[in-house]
């Protein structure tokens, strides 16, 4: 299905015949080619319908039989919202009556080409908040993106993109990358030139500077000037187009840039030489002029090419490694379709060399899967029957025949992609100051040229001189160097942590995790596997399989994993499974229902003291020396009676000891938290040597202790698995998700660790000094330049050419700066 497909369940209603269905629902036009998926479906062509079925089915879940004569219906029309054969143009949004305070936003995302600073995104970003109609713009300097959220009777997508377009910017749609191809080949073009041409203007102008011209009559000078004149007017007013528009976009909008200083600078140089040239002066700067352009350019080439690298570093084969196609089971034979036509309890195949396109669990078959581009753990893992696996994962050897857990677009592999996308979309404290910086600086230089420029005027220094003080002090300035410090280290380090499996959702946490004295652990599926199995059922009066019947009735509706583990054991004895009902899952005691005319029970102590059943001292006693070796215990029963407990075990991760020994080497003060019994929660902090532990905790008594940890002036993390940690996650100041399977994505999250490898945490503390690291000597390199340039260049101690040298050496060592540390793999 097409990106401008989508579909809803149908309901039916009476007095409207719906459309065919390959039309739209809303206003019946095409929908052309497109996946059929099985049930009722209603299918829209664009956003747009889709967006204004909701709106008009909100009340009785389907259109009205008057639906094209309502209000809302005519102004989604006439603004372009829905399409209609032969319809008119848009008209201005002033135009489009107003129909409601409340119209719900729809969210538009487009590229924009050709953002060479930040300052692009910023200038896009406050010309936008001055749309009618556009709310909440951001733009991406990184990846190109513009997301926006608009009203639709206000304003249209193409209004937004013909604003943007207005600016210099080429805009398309985001699987347009055609567009950011031919934007790359338009400024090669305009540079090579550019090049060219100013070589020959540099080596004219070499024949005046060294003398070899003795004799400058007046046809001589005509024989210099001219063909500099000609020689330099393409290179400022075709192969600098782009950024004297941009320069004059940004003065239209009140906003200045880098583009405005070298277009005044070019442009100065160039007409005082045109004004030279018609007084017969043999003092032209077309060499300046033309020298200052090809060096921008060359510089924002080399920029464009840097931040190609960097994002690719991050999002290198997460869009391309998912295939298309999946070999699909269909009895005994197969056949390829469109990842995106599989369906969750769908069958297909992969064989060794291929990778998988959806999450699943194994249903026949073994197999080695190389899962390093999830996880960053380049060891292959062995996978059999009922393992689950995650879409990107790479067969190297074996067949395996999976079934689908997950529709593509919901895979592993998609939400890290959208994470990974977020990531760079979000912009740092660091870079919101660095952007407000820059766009002060470039003032204050204009405002140190013109005040330079007065005093040497005062002094009775000659045009000549001033215009060369003048112009030298804007070309070595560098407000592009402030700019690109920070984003283009965030953008490495994320590249830098997917490498090592850590996926980083909210960069400004990399500025905490060296500043945290606390570190809070979730005990299960994080500093141990999570996989637990069965060991042992105790009960006196229940046999195995009476136990495990009664309680599996209850928990098939469940999705925690010991539930998984009783039912899958239930069903591996071919023990029958009855219905339930009036299941109540309760977050961190256990679950209730009603199975057998029974009232059934499973969970921990204090479940019991809810439910009201008394606990035997004879299964209190063994179930406390279960839990002192390190097992969990989970207890059952029925109708207020205790009748035994189940026997869980788990091991610690690997590597987990050793986490835990570092963590302690840098001073942090570590503590164990755990839903488990306190018994267990303090045999596995006995192993791992962790002194301070707390169990038989609820979901939100987790989330107070790190609360009170905060009150008490601690900087703490906290390090979940997200199932019942989001609350103390959320209120940690830096929160680590440890994913395993397909549990990946944690909302409450800072940084997430896909593969679950303890290892890992330490890599974060690495990549957290390494990104202070180099942020500080971007930073300090551009600041310190800027500082000591623009005060020699107003003393006159450096000349045009000097200062646009200087400037583009400035923005190499910043860029030159990130891309080494793209490639580094950090010290620990």
């Amino acid at each position: 299905m097409s990106e401008h497909q989508f579909s809803t369940t149908a309901t039916g209603k009476e007095g409207f015949s719906p459309p065919r269905a390959d039309t739209c629902y809303l206003c019946g036009l095409p929908i052309g080619a497109g996946e059929t998926a099985s049930g009722s479906l209603r299918r829209f062509c664009c956003p747009g319908c889709r967006q204004v079925f909701l709106i008009l089915s909100a009340s009785t879940g389907d259109l009205p039989p008057d639906f094209r004569t309502t209000e809302l219906y005519r102004a989604c029309v006439e603004a372009g919202i829905v399409p209609v054969p032969g319809n008119t143009p848009s008209p201005s949004a002033a135009d489009v009556p107003a129909w409601g305070t409340d119209t719900p936003a729809l969210e538009f995302v487009f590229k924009a080409g050709g953002m060479w600073c930040p300052a692009c995104g910023w200038l896009i970003e406050e010309v936008l908040k001055k749309t009618s109609g556009v709310l909440d713009p951001h733009v991406s300097f990184f990846t190109d993106t513009v997301r926006v959220r608009y009203l639709p009777h206000r304003v249209t997508p193409s209004e937004i993109m013909s604003r943007v377009a207005k600016l210099g910017y080429p805009v398309s749609p985001p699987e347009g990358e055609i567009h950011r191809v031919r934007a790359k080949q338009d400024l090669l073009v305009r540079l090579g030139v550019a090049a060219i041409l100013t070589m020959n203007a540099m080596m004219l102008s070499t024949a005046l500077y060294f003398g070899f011209i003795r004799v400058l009559n007046p046809t001589t000078v005509a024989y210099f000037s001219y063909p500099l004149l000609v020689m330099t007017g393409p290179v400022v007013f075709y192969a600098g187009m782009p950024i004297l528009r941009k320069a004059w976009a940004g003065i239209r909008y009140g906003s200045v840039s880098m583009d405005t200083l070298v277009a005044v600078s070019a442009l100065a140089a160039f007409f005082y030489s045109v004004a030279q040239i018609a007084r017969g002066s043999i003092h032209l700067y077309f060499d300046t002029a033309a020298m200052l352009v090809t060096i921008v350019l060359l510089g924002r080439y080399i920029e464009m090419h840097a931040r190609e690298r960097v994002v690719a570093s991050v999002t290198a084969h997460l869009d391309e490694i998912g295939p298309q196609k999946v070999r699909l089971r269909e009895g005994r034979g197969e056949r390829w379709v469109s990842a995106s036509a599989v369906r969750p309890g769908d069958s297909f195949v992969v064989r060794a060399g291929e990778r998988l396109a959806l999450d699943g669990v194994v249903k026949n078959g073994t197999g080695l899967l190389d899962q390093s581009v999830l996880t960053g753990e380049p060891r292959p893992v062995a996978k059999n029957s009922e393992g689950q696996v995650m879409a990107g994962s790479l067969l190297t050897e074996g067949e395996l025949e999976v079934v689908a857990s997950r529709p593509a677009e919901e895979s592993t592999l998609r939400r890290m992609t959208d994470l990974v996308t977020h990531a760079l979309d979000r912009r740092s404290r660091g870079e919101q100051l660095a952007d407000r910086t820059s766009r002060l600086f470039v003032p204050a230089v204009l405002a140190v040229a013109g005040f330079t420029g007065i005093i040497m005027r005062i002094s009775g220094a000659s045009v000549d001189e001033i215009l060369l003080r003048c112009l030298t002090i804007l070309l070595i300035s560098c407000p592009c160097t402030l700019g690109i410090a920070i984003p283009l280290v965030k953008v490495a380090m994320v590249g830098l942590g997917r490498k090592k499996g850590i996926l980083i959702k909210n960069p400004d946490a990399l500025d905490r995790i060296t500043k945290l004295d606390t570190m809070v652990f979730d005990k299960t599926g994080t500093v141990t596997e999570g996989c637990f199995t069965l060991r042992h059922v105790i009960s006196k009066d229940l046999s195995d399989d009476e136990a495990l019947s009664m309680v599996a009735a209850i928990e098939a509706g469940s999705s925690h994993f010991l539930a998984g583990e009783i039912v899958r054991r239930a069903r591996c004895l071919g023990i029958a499974i009855a219905k339930a009902s009036d299941i109540e899952e309760l977050g961190g005691l256990g679950i209730t229902g009603t199975a057998g005319g029974k009232t059934v029970f499973a969970g921990n102590r204090r479940l019991l003291t809810r439910c009201g059943a008394g606990l035997p001292d004879y299964l209190d006693h063994q179930a406390r020396e279960w839990e002192q070796a390190g097992m969990t215990v989970v207890f059952f029963g029925s109708d207020s009676v205790t009748k035994g407990f189940f026997v869980f075990g788990d091991r610690e991760r690997e590597g987990a000891k050793e986490l835990v020994d570092r963590l302690r080497k840098r001073g942090l003060r570590l503590l164990l938290l755990s839903g488990d019994g306190e018994e267990t929660t303090e045999a596995v902090a006995r192993r791992l040597g962790i002194s301070d532990f707390l169990g038989q905790r609820l979901p939100h008594e987790k989330a107070e202790t790190i609360e009170r940890l905060r009150l008490e002036g601690h900087v703490t993390g906290m390090v979940g698995d997200g199932i019942n940690d989001a609350g103390a996650m959320a209120a940690a100041d830096v929160a680590i998700a440890v994913g395993s399977g397909n549990d990946v994505m944690k909302e409450a999250a800072d940084l997430i660790i896909p593969g679950g490898r303890p290892g890992a945490i330490i890599d974060a503390f690495a990549l957290s000094a390494l990104c202070a690291r180099t942020t500080r000597q971007n930073l300090s390199f551009a600041f310190l330049y800027n500082l000591i340039a623009v005060p020699v260049a107003a003393a006159g101690l450096l000349n045009p050419l000097i200062a646009v040298i200087a400037m583009f050496m400035s923005s190499l060592t910043v860029i030159g700066n990130a891309l080494r540390v793209s490639r580094e793999p950090g010290s620990r």
